[in-house]
C-alpha cells in the first residue's frame, strides 16, 4: 500500500490542499473531494530504494461545464519536475483503491532520464525545457518518453474522455501558486505553456492572502464607511437551495451538485445574508483555516458576510483565502491588511473565461472550483 504519510507531503503544497486541507483523497474511510462525480484524477507511483511504492505526481480536474475543465491539482515531486518518463498503468493499485475517478501509474524506470537527453549523435541535449529542444523533441524524440506534467495532463484528458480535438474544442484552466521554491514555479509554468498547452494568460490579478483575526478586525475596521449590521444565518438544509439558487445567478452556471458535496466533507460552514424580503443577498463558505469563497450583490455585503465569519476562527490561527484584484475598494482593504501575499497567476489552454460578475465575488474558490 502507500503510505498515506507520502500522500500527504506530495500534496502539502497544493492550492486544493490549502483550499479543502487535505480532503482529496478517501484515505482512511474518510469522505473526500474526489467522491464528487464531475472530478477525475491521475497519481503516478514509483519504487524507491527498498522497494516501496512513494507517490511522485497527482493531478486531479473537475468538469465544470462540458467545454471546460479546471486542474484543481498537477503536483509532481520536485526532483522529477524536469524529468522525461514513461509510465505503465498499475493494476495492483487500481484495484487497491477501487475508485472510479482515480487511475494509478507507474513510472517504468527503464525510461527515465534525468537531467539530458542524447540526440542521434549521441550529443547530451541539457534540461529544463528551452525553445530549442522542443522541435527537436516533437519530431524526432521518443513519444513514449515525455516530462512527466505532460504525462499527468494526457492521462487526465483521456480518462475524461476528451481527448479528441481537446485543444480545438475544450479549454481547461490551471493556477499555478508562487510561494516556496520560485525557480521550480517557473519550470513547472514553463512546461504547463510549452508542452501541454496552457498558452492563454489571464489577465486576472490573482493574489493568496493570509490573515490572522486581529488583522482581519483592523480591515472591517478600517472600512467603516462601508460598514452595515445584518445578520447572517448559518447554512443548513433548510436554506441550501436558496443558497445554491443565488449561486448560479451569480456564477451564470449550476454548481448545486458541487455545493452540495462540499458539505458533505464535514468540515465546511457557511453563512448567508437574506434580505427582509426573503432574498438572498450573499453568502460565505470556509473549511477549517480556509474562506472557500464569498459571493455578495455589493462590497457593504461582502464585508459584512466576512466580519460575520471572524467568531468562527480561533484568535490564534492564520486565515488564508484567494481574491481577484481588481481596481476597487475592498481589494485596497485586503491587500492593505494582509500579514502575508503570494502571487497567483492562471493560464488557459483556449480562451479566457468571460460573463462572470467579477464585482460580486469577493473571495474566489481557487482550489476547488475556477470561481
Amino acid at each position: 500500500m502507500l503510505a498515506i504519510q507520502d500522500i500527504e507531503n506530495l500534496f502539502k503544497n497544493t492550492l486544493t490542499n490549502e483550499t479543502l486541507s487535505g480532503i482529496y483523497l478517501p484515505l482512511n474511510n474518510n469522505p473526500s473531494f474526489l467522491e464528487y462525480n464531475d472530478v477525475t484524477a491521475i497519481m503516478i507511483v514509483k519504487k524507491d530504494e527498498n522497494n516501496k511504492s512513494c507517490p511522485v505526481a497527482f493531478g486531479e480536474t473537475q468538469k465544470i461545464t462540458n467545454n471546460q475543465y479546471y486542474a484543481m491539482i498537477n503536483i509532481v515531486d520536485e526532483e522529477y519536475l524536469c524529468q522525461y518518463v514513461s509510465v505503465n498503468h498499475n493494476k495492483t493499485f487500481r484495484e487497491c483503491w477501487n475508485n472510479k475517478n482515480l487511475s494509478i501509474l507507474s513510472l517504468n524506470n527503464t525510461n527515465l532520464f534525468s537531467n539530458n537527453l542524447n540526440n542521434d549523435n549521441n550529443n547530451s541535449i541539457s534540461l529544463p525545457f528551452s525553445t530549442y529542444i522542443i522541435p527537436y523533441y516533437t519530431v524526432f524524440g521518443d513519444k513514449q518518453i515525455k516530462p512527466l506534467l505532460e504525462i499527468l495532463f494526457e492521462e487526465t484528458i483521456k480518462k475524461l474522455n476528451i481527448y479528441n480535438n481537446f485543444y480545438v474544442n475544450k479549454n481547461m484552466t490551471i493556477d499555478i501558486i508562487y510561494e516556496g521554491n520560485i525557480i521550480k514555479r517557473e519550470e513547472e509554468e514553463g512546461i504547463l505553456r510549452n508542452f501541454v498547452g496552457f498558452n492563454v494568460i489571464d489577465k486576472m490579478y490573482i493574489q493568496k492572502c493570509t490573515y490572522n483575526v486581529e488583522s482581519l478586525k483592523e480591515f472591517i475596521e478600517d472600512c467603516n464607511e462601508y460598514y452595515i449590521n445584518n445578520d447572517c444565518i448559518e447554512i443548513d438544509k433548510s436554506n441550501l437551495q436558496m443558497v445554491t439558487e443565488y449561486d448560479k445567478m451569480i456564477i451564470g452556471m449550476e454548481r448545486k451538485d458541487y455545493l452540495k458535496h462540499l458539505f458533505k466533507l464535514g468540515n465546511v460552514e457557511g453563512l448567508v445574508q437574506i434580505n427582509d424580503k426573503g432574498i438572498v443577498d450573499g453568502y460565505i463558505l470556509k473549511m477549517n483555516n480556509h474562506i472557500i469563497g464569498c459571493y455578495g450583490k455589493n462590497e457593504k455585503i461582502q464585508i459584512n458576510l466576512i466580519k460575520s465569519l471572524l467568531s468562527k476562527f480561533d484568535d490564534t490561527t492564520e486565515i488564508t483565502f484567494f481574491i481577484n484584484c481588481q481596481e476597487n475598494f475592498i481589494t485596497t482593504k485586503l491587500l492593505r491588511n494582509a500579514l502575508e501575499l503570494n502571487e497567483v497567476r492562471r493560464l488557459h489552454t483556449s480562451t479566457l473565461i468571460n460573463k462572470i460578475n467579477w464585482e460580486k465575488v469577493g473571495i474566489i474558490g481557487i482550489g476547488c472550483h475556477v470561481f
